[in-house]
């Protein structure tokens, strides 16, 4: 889920804020988010991991599972790969 859709109460923002800043955010309705995937690869770059990131979002994007959607159980899946620095392009 993206930040325009990961509405959380403040405390809860400024708790994760205060771990990475940069998931500090705004929903789409004005009301305080989180952006997960803004944080994490903030920490991984920090750790000198070279990430690229395929955005997406699960309430948006209908070609991504959601329950929170479409109130239907199904199967979701993260990929995460360790590429030698010498093949990054």
């Amino acid at each position: 889920m993206c930040a325009r859709c990961y509405e959380v109460p403040a405390a809860m923002r400024d708790s994760a804020a205060d771990i990475e800043p940069v998931s500090a955010s705004v929903s789409w309705t004005g009301t305080p988010a989180i952006d997960v995937g803004a944080g994490v690869v903030a920490q991984l770059v920090r750790g000198g991991v070279a990430v690229r990131w395929l955005p997406g979002c699960t309430r948006e994007d209908p070609n991504l599972y959601s329950y929170r959607r479409d109130g239907q159980t199904g199967r979701f899946a993260g990929v995460v790969r360790l590429i030698a620095p010498e093949q990054v392009a």
